[in-house]
């Protein structure tokens, strides 16, 4: 979505085969842009309604990969696990370790045919 947010947008509008104006696209790509998600983040920061916690931030630098700021190598396997399990339980075929894996320094287990390697 980084390279291409309008191509992104208008493809998740076919998908859903929702077709809008290209006013609604440019306007969902500007709420979709890093700089407008960073200039509202007090609306995702977590416990927001507890005072005595410190102050967090959810969109922090627009990139992938910072994971490894915040969590152990550890903590990031147990999460990834957790994934997987669950996407395992619900019967998806997300590839996890294509979109995730590599983020954490993990092999490429790409699917077949992708362009995105």
């Amino acid at each position: 979505m980084k390279r291409d947010l309008e191509g992104a947008v208008r493809g998740i509008a076919r998908f859903l085969d929702v077709q809008v104006s290209d006013e609604v696209i440019q306007e969902v790509c500007r709420r979709a842009s890093f700089e407008h998600m960073k200039s509202i983040d007090r609306r995702f920061a977590p416990y927001q309604g507890a005072p005595w916690r410190k102050r967090t931030w959810m969109m922090r630098k627009g990139r992938q990969g910072g994971a490894s700021e915040l969590l152990t190598p550890a903590q990031q396997a147990q999460i990834d696990a957790s994934c997987r399990a669950e996407l395992q339980r619900a019967g998806s075929d997300l590839p996890y370790d294509y979109f995730c894996g590599r983020l954490h320094g993990e092999a490429d287990n790409s699917p077949a045919g992708s362009e995105n390697s």
